[in-house]
């Protein structure tokens, strides 16, 4: 079967991140890279042993024999890159947040269909091990029916000098880099479409929301208790509790190698343990070339409805708290 030839589009971190585990997905092939110099994408280049190297987002795009981009720039220019890849003619992975918006989301996905194109949120959480383990264990009934989720997920990020997350102009802040994450994940539990949200949040001097809290309510009672932040050291654990047992991951939910299946006098009934083979980005990576491998348009694991359900969720906290960043359109 043919490898599937991939275009990384930005040559920073969380680039870097997803080729340590891509270079592992047997029928994947880092074919280019593209940067805003030169300079930077030889470096990137380098490191990853990649054959074509771009000094700017436009040439990458217009490789004919690049399969799918994938987009990781800054969340404030995720919606103008996946835009750009997509009217290239090209299928994208993009990043989470996936936009800073539900509107721009909308032209996203509406894009890609129209022009029959595959499209996919960089939503690593649901590609794990531990999470797929995780929704068998809820799809199978072994906790009953899911009645509360609690999550939170905080990173220190110092002020000076100021952390990424600060950063007012590249679309910094809690809610959109961390907070997608637990969100998405009780989304995934309870529904897309909660009954009511209540949200509050606190600013940084910056002008971003530095954490958040937000209350998810459904209509049969259940709801879940989320939080994000980067002012809090914390394990970021979660609980997931039902009407015959619960599930506890006790050390970064969003990245568990680990998760425990027990009774409601908390007495585990199973656990697992999977190491990541190499960081954890290896399986949205096996996930997005599968995908394309089998014709796909989008995964199965990552719907786009499910994408823009989130999206839709984050705009209304953001409303709430009077909140909105002033380059958006």
């Amino acid at each position: 079967m043919k490898k599937i030839n991939w275009g990384i589009l930005a040559a920073g971190r969380i680039s870097s991140w997803f080729c340590t585990g891509l270079q592992t997905v047997s029928n994947a092939n880092i074919l280019a890279i593209g940067s805003r110099s030169q300079e930077k994408a030889e470096q990137f280049g380098d490191r990853f042993e990649i054959e074509r190297r771009y000094g700017s987002y436009e040439e990458l795009v217009n490789d004919p024999d690049i399969d799918v981009i994938y987009v990781g720039v800054p969340s404030r220019w995720h919606h103008e890159y996946t835009m750009l890849a997509l009217r290239a003619g090209k299928n994208v992975v993009c990043e989470k947040p996936f936009s800073m918006n539900a509107k721009d989301t909308k032209e996203q996905i509406t894009y890609a269909r129209e022009h029959n194109l595959f499209l996919m949120e960089a939503m690593w959480t649901k590609c794990t091990p531990v999470y797929r383990t995780v929704m068998d264990w809820v799809g199978q009934g072994r906790i009953g029916e899911v009645r509360f989720f609690k999550a939170d997920f905080f990173t220190p990020g110092k002020a000076n000098p100021p952390h990424r997350l600060y950063n007012y102009e590249i679309g910094g802040g809690a809610l959109l880099d961390l907070g997608v994450y637990p969100i998405t994940y009780a989304c995934s539990l309870l529904g897309h479409h909660p009954t009511e949200i209540l949200s509050t949040a606190d600013f940084a001097h910056t002008g971003v929301d530095i954490n958040n809290s937000i209350i998810l309510k459904y209509e049969n009672g259940s709801y879940a208790a989320i939080s994000s932040g980067f002012n809090v050291h914390q394990q970021n654990p979660a609980v997931i509790v039902g009407t015959k047992g619960k599930i506890t991951i006790d050390h970064n939910f969003l990245c568990a190698e680990s998760a425990q299946l027990r009774d409601l006098n908390n007495e585990i009934i199973q656990q697992v343990h999977y190491p990541f083979e190499k960081n954890g980005y290896e399986y949205e990576g096996m996930e997005a070339t599968r995908c394309l491998q089998a014709g796909l348009k989008e995964s199965p694991w990552i719907p786009l409805e499910h994408t823009q359900a989130v999206m839709e969720i984050m705009d209304t906290c953001r409303k709430q708290w009077g909140f909105a960043y002033t380059f958006e359109k």
